[in-house]
């Protein structure tokens, strides 16, 4: 199950998520896999904004 999908299911029941402690079980055993070329063009777009 997503991460998005478990705090949408929660707000259905009417908590308010803006604080909850996500499950162990959930949460990620390691970092994830960046994307080089992503992270280059969010650099570029707060360095260069006004291109």
């Amino acid at each position: 199950m997503k991460i998005s999908d478990w705090l949408e299911e929660k707000m259905a029941e009417g908590m308010d998520v803006s604080r909850i402690n996500m499950p162990s079980e959930m949460s990620y055993d390691q970092a994830p896999i960046l994307d080089p070329e992503r992270l280059l063009n969010q650099s570029l777009q707060i360095i260069l904004p006004y291109r």
